[in-house]
């Protein structure tokens, strides 16, 4: 069975979807979907194989998807912005009508992302993961914060995302487990638990996406292909430079602590006694290594996606089939935790993956084909989105 998108009339900024960031996303969730299933599914001894997909290939996952969020809400505002001048709407409902659609989208994904901290509490048996920053809870809540922040200039915001990535740390250290309770629980509500993807310092991927994205809508010419020449090219500098940066602060500060689980399977493993600090997810040097990384794959990625597109590849329906549902695709496949718990060695991993994958796959191009995956979680925040405003006047 072959199945493809439709394809638009221009692949550019202005059309209702900006495809390549679906595929950026599906991306995102496959290297999710396999990295959870290692982790679900390897016996104890073979663990530190998850830990070396974990710790290397990890910028694929939350840091890209966080990325490609912030770019994709700049795309939407200027779009809905476009919209509502078409049809001479005032700035005033205008703006009532993106804040509206941002904090709901927010408020929706944050109310699964809590549904999932009190399903995985109730199956743990621990009651402290009911505020647990997974990525869907991370999502919403920098949707809602995004509507705020993008009222700072461009400037600004780049002073807030580097402010951020100097305070999380000292802040954690700060905060988390501190005699006083008042402070406790404010570490407690920012940074638990702090091997996930806690808000500092992970928001900063979203805002430097929406900053990425703001810059490319508010392009001189606004009908570029993706982005323009010059722009991509900046992308690049700015990308090895933060990458070199990055580099230079993981070898000659202080070396990643082997307390990190991750860290202590692969040096126990290979007999490492340390791992340079750019390695260590959420540190400093590590934000900075995935957004230089990021920056560059995302401008190379934007240059060649259009010889991708017009082949129609199937790589690339595949991708954008789990990127136009991927939030329905994360909250699903934790299902396989319970099916699949720590029974496979490094070997036969590869085979279940590739079995539950390929069954996955399946599903979706069916759902694709009989229902243009409607009735998913993404279908859901825009169908209910929908009646509300409809019935509450919120447009």
């Amino acid at each position: 069975m072959q199945i493809e998108i439709k394809p638009q009339k221009d692949i550019n900024i202005n059309n209702d979807r900006y495809e390549v960031l679906d595929v950026i996303r599906g991306i995102s969730i496959f290297y999710m979907l396999f990295c959870h299933l290692c982790q679900f599914a390897l016996i104890s001894e073979d663990r530190w194989f998850w830990a070396l997909i974990y710790i290397f290939i990890d910028i694929i996952g939350v840091p890209a998807f966080l990325f490609v969020s912030g770019v994709a809400i700049s795309i939407s505002i200027d779009k809905k912005l476009k919209k509502g001048k078409e049809i001479n709407n005032s700035p005033n409902i205008i703006n009532k009508s993106i804040r509206n659609d941002m904090l709901y989208r927010g408020l929706f994904i944050y109310f699964i992302g809590l549904l999932y901290n009190i399903g995985f509490c109730v199956s743990k048996g621990d009651l402290k993961y009911i505020w647990s920053w997974t990525i869907l809870q991370l999502i919403g809540i920098s949707q809602i914060a995004l509507y705020y922040i993008k009222k700072l200039s461009i400037q600004n915001r780049f002073i807030l995302i580097f402010g951020i990535l100097i305070i999380s740390e000292p802040l954690y250290y700060t905060l988390w487990n501190n005699q006083n309770l008042i402070i406790n629980i404010l570490g407690y509500i920012i940074f638990n638990p702090n091997n996930l993807n806690p808000i500092l310092p992970f928001i900063f991927y979203p805002i430097l996406g929406n900053i990425i994205g703001e810059i490319m809508v508010t392009d001189s010419t606004h009908n570029m292909k993706f982005m323009g020449k010059k722009f991509r090219s900046f992308l690049v500098i700015i990308g090895l430079f933060l990458l070199i940066l990055s580099i230079m602060m993981g070898f000659f500060g202080e070396p990643a602590s082997d307390e990190n689980w991750p860290f202590s399977l692969i040096m126990n493993k290979f007999n490492i006694s340390k791992l340079p600090r750019f390695l260590d997810r959420g540190s400093p040097s590590n934000i900075l290594y995935c957004s230089g990384i990021l920056m560059i794959l995302f401008s190379i990625f934007n240059r060649y996606y259009m010889n991708i597109y017009s082949k129609k590849h199937r790589i690339y329906t595949f991708f954008s089939l789990f990127g136009r549902a991927s939030l329905t695709l994360y909250l699903s496949h934790h299902l396989f935790y319970f099916i699949i718990n720590q029974q496979y060695t490094v070997y036969t991993i590869w085979l279940i993956a590739a079995i539950i994958i390929g069954f996955i796959s399946i599903i979706y191009i069916i759902w694709y084909s009989i229902a243009d995956l409607k009735y998913g979680i993404e279908w859901s925040i825009s169908k209910t989105r929908n009646i509300l405003f409809k019935k509450f006047n919120l447009r």
